[in-house]
């Protein structure tokens, strides 16, 4: 366990972004992007930070060259926002409609995220016996080589209450009066779009989150 300053949280030294993979060559090339990175904000008199000093005090203080202007929202951004690799499915904004106030769980786990089967299937039967509405952003390639990964009857079983898209427009739906709680990978996009909505947040994290 590692500590920056008494003023911030211990971490855990095999969730340093270059250590949370088992292939030793792409470690080898993260720690290198990051060191090249380190050198390389050397030569800047500021670097401006999507973050704010309530939320990051501790780190903020830490580094005086950094000026945070955030948080900056999908919703205020000009044009396509960055990382929408696949068209959004906007139709589930009217299913959202029809569920009551604060009672759906939205789950989505950014661009990057990949579930073996098993834990695929451990999160679909999690929602299930919630006995909870849920809105699921399920990828094309969020699962390993897998073409139906869903626990066998899943989708009959839920289908009163449950909607997986492979897409949403993200920071419409955590803006919706129907959503309840955010569970995520916690990737900063979506922790800042969380947070600014006020929405409730059960913590996934997968790579260097």
């Amino acid at each position: 366990m590692i500590q920056l300053s008494p003023s911030m949280p211990s971490m855990n030294t095999e969730n340093i972004p270059w250590l949370c993979f088992h292939d030793e060559k792409t470690n080898k090339s993260i720690f290198d992007l990051f060191s090249r990175n380190n050198k390389a904000v050397k030569f800047a008199d500021r670097l401006i930070s999507n973050s704010s000093y309530e939320l990051e005090s501790a780190a903020f203080a830490l580094f005086p060259n950094f000026l945070p202007i955030g948080p900056l929202l999908a919703s205020n951004r000009l044009g396509k926002s960055i990382g929408h690799f696949w068209p959004e499915d906007s139709t589930c904004l009217e299913w959202l409609d029809q569920q009551p106030a604060q009672s759906v769980i939205y789950v989505a786990f950014g661009s990057f995220t990949v579930f073996s089967q098993i834990q695929f299937q451990e999160l679909a039967m999690g929602l299930e016996i919630t006995n909870r509405p849920f809105l699921w952003v399920v990828r094309p390639d969020i699962t390993e080589k897998v073409t139906d990964a869903y626990p066998r009857g899943f989708k009959e079983r839920v289908a009163t209450r449950g909607r997986m898209v492979g897409w949403a427009p993200q920071d419409k739906v955590l803006g919706h009066p129907s959503v309840g709680c955010f569970l995520s990978h916690c990737g900063w996009n979506s922790t800042i779009e969380g947070l600014s909505n006020g929405i409730p947040f059960l913590c996934w994290p997968f790579f260097a989150d």
